[in-house]
C-alpha cells in the first residue's frame, strides 16, 4: 500500500481542528478537518483508496461535528469514499478481542 502524508496546509488545518475541539469549538474544528478530507477526496486520483486514521481523541468529535461519519462509528468506517479507523475503536477493540480468546 502506498502512503501519503498530508501537505502542510493540511497538517496545520488538522492540528488547529485538534485545538479548536479541545478549545470547546467543537463546530469550528470539524468544519476545519471537513476542508482537509474534501481535498484529499478530491486530489485522490481515481482508483486510489483514501485512508484516514483518527489517532487523536479530539478528531472523531470534529468528524462527528462536521457529518463526515454516521453514527455509530466502529474501530473501522467506510463513508465518504474513504476508509476511516479510529484509534480508540482499534485499541478497544484489539483489548476485547484479546480478553475473549481462550488461554
Amino acid at each position: 500500500m502506498n502512503t501519503c502524508a498530508l501537505a502542510e496546509g493540511q497538517r496545520e488545518r488538522v492540528y488547529d481542528s485538534i485545538l479548536a475541539v479541545k478549545a470547546g469549538r467543537v463546530e469550528e474544528g470539524g468544519n476545519l478537518l471537513r476542508g482537509v478530507v474534501d481535498e484529499l477526496v478530491r486530489d485522490t486520483p481515481a482508483g486510489v483508496s483514501v485512508h484516514l486514521v483518527l489517532g487523536c481523541t479530539e478528531l472523531p468529535l470534529a468528524t462527528a461535528a462536521a457529518g463526515l461519519l454516521p453514527e455509530p462509528v466502529g474501530a473501522v468506517t467506510q463513508a465518504r469514499g474513504v476508509t476511516w479507523y479510529d484509534s480508540l475503536g482499534v485499541l478497544v477493540d484489539a483489548v476485547v478481542g484479546s480478553a475473549r480468546a481462550p488461554r
